[in-house]
């Protein structure tokens, strides 16, 4: 591939110096030099030796933020354009990454890391807003944004054996969500390109909101939220969704650190137990359980109102089980009763 491009450069500086302006070779490829390099694409190697005037990096995943791109690219005098890809991600409900606002926020993100363009793949609609928006800082300045955590979750493993190795961003998305226990905290990075202090000193009155979703059975009184340090007020429901209210300046032009607390749930007065998985010997273990079973000496029925499990054989390694899985937390009680006749 390098002998390639060298062919290529060749090419292009000889049709140019003819016509008396210069072919520019613009290259689209992931935004890691080791990642690329792995796959026979030594990136850096054809921007030191001036193979390429233009660098656009990314498409189906992101493994790095925009600024190693453009610290690549400007080591060597090429120009940087990230590239804006459609998101892809599924699951979505109230907010999403392919929407207008979504693009303007991703604009901006690539703008404050140094850009030098935008590039966008998979764009279709010629007399999309977009296209007067999203080319410089200006232009985006006082339209609505959406800022999300991850907005491409496609696996680098799909193109490289172990290229998830490279990938230096979170991944939170409707498909890979962050899992919390009763008590645990964690932290995620979400970055803003949005300058709130240049646009009030435009005139304008920002507000800012930070949305959550949530998954599965939670009381939202026990999430709490803060943004840089600064806790949040209690949330505002809306669907499966929590808005918080986010004073414009508690946000930061960059890298935002995120808050997320799950409180414990409330001790309750002893009550009978609602087993969650109940199997009595009656009748054999039904489709919901898994059997695991070897050899063909094993007795399995049901006798005397009981499962009735016996190997009758000689010969090692006969057995049968059945299984239901559970999902158990670290913290909290679990509650298992079994009773079995030997």
């Amino acid at each position: 591939m390098t002998g390639f491009m060298r062919r290529v450069r060749a090419m292009t500086e000889e049709v140019g110096l003819k016509r008396g302006r210069p072919i520019l070779i613009a290259i689209r490829v992931p935004d890691s030099a080791e990642f690329s390099r792995d796959l026979g694409l030594d990136v850096e190697r054809w921007l030191a030796e001036g193979l390429a005037d233009i660098l656009i990096t990314t498409c189906y995943f992101r493994l790095n933020p925009w600024e190693v791109s453009v610290e690549l690219g400007h080591k060597y005098g090429a120009a940087v354009y990230p590239c804006l890809s459609d998101s892809r991600v599924t699951g979505e409900s109230r907010f999403k990454r392919g929407s207008v606002e979504s693009y303007r926020g991703r604009a901006a993100n690539a703008w404050l890391a140094g850009a030098d363009g935008i590039h966008t793949f998979n764009l279709f609609h010629p007399k999309s807003p977009l296209w007067q928006q999203i080319g410089s800082v200006a232009a985006l300045r006082g339209l609505d944004k959406l800022f999300f955590v991850t907005v491409r979750d496609g696996s680098p493993e799909s193109w490289l054996a172990g290229g998830s190795r490279y990938s230096a961003l979170p991944i939170l998305t409707p498909n890979r969500p962050l899992a919390l226990e009763a008590g645990s905290t964690a932290e995620v990075e979400l970055v803003v390109g949005e300058d709130v202090k240049a646009a009030q000193a435009a005139g304008l009155a920002p507000v800012a909101t930070a949305h959550v979703r949530l998954q599965g059975t939670c009381d939202p009184a026990r999430l709490a939220l803060a943004l840089n340090g600064q806790t949040l007020p209690a949330p505002k429901p809306v669907q499966d969704w929590l808005d918080f209210a986010v004073a414009p300046e508690a946000l930061v032009t960059g890298s935002n650190r995120v808050t997320i607390h799950l409180a414990p749930a409330a001790p309750q007065a002893l009550a009978p137990v609602a087993w969650s998985v109940t199997y009595e010997g009656k009748a054999l273990p039904d489709k919901t359980w898994l059997r695991d079973s070897f050899g063909g000496n094993t007795v399995v029925e049901v006798r005397d109102g009981a499962l009735l499990i016996a190997d009758r054989g000689t010969a090692n390694g006969e057995y049968c089980y059945f299984r239901s899985n559970l999902g158990l937390g670290r913290k909290g009680e679990s509650v298992i009763e079994v009773r079995v006749k030997v």
